[in-house]
């Protein structure tokens, strides 16, 4: 070779560096070793596995106190539709709008008595009771408060 000329250059594959293991009598790592290890590796990253083990637990937790919470709203849901029977239906009145804002449902009184008497003519209708609901204040000795009272007829009871 001359000294203008280069050696050409071998590909050299790389050799990935790999861990030692004993082999064990089997050729493999037995069950104590393998817990000996996990053990190891937890005690050496003590904070990740603290924050680890708070994230599960939190999230268990939070799992089970939803699914507490909505069984028990569910079973509350239940119990209110099944108290008024399965053969009552309420009609609502409408609503009143001022300046835009809503009301909502039953803030304006628009049914009457006689929308109450022509639902009693209705086929299969037993009984119509009208309810009046308004906001007051009651007073009792010292103390008041503002609630909502309904009046309801006779029927109701």
């Amino acid at each position: 070779m001359t000294t203008t000329e280069k050696a050409p250059i071998q590909a050299q594959s790389p050799t990935p560096a790999r861990a030692r293991v004993t082999p064990t009598r089997s050729g493999s790592a037995t069950w104590a070793d393998n817990v000996a290890s996990a053990f190891e590796a937890l005690w050496s990253n003590r904070m990740r596995s603290l924050l680890t083990v708070l994230g599960v637990i939190i999230g268990v937790s939070a799992v089970i106190a939803v699914v507490t919470l909505t069984q028990g709203t569910s079973a509350q849901i239940n119990s209110r539709f099944a108290s008024l029977g399965t053969n009552v239906l309420t009609i609502i009145p409408g609503a009143t709008t001022s300046g835009g804002a809503s009301g909502g449902l039953g803030t304006q009184q628009s049914l009457t008595n006689a929308d109450a008497n022509a639902v009693s003519t209705v086929a299969h209708v037993a009984s119509v009771s009208p309810v009046i609901s308004a906001s007051l204040q009651v007073v009792a000795g010292s103390t008041n408060w503002n609630t909502r009272v309904q009046g309801v007829a006779a029927a109701m009871y």
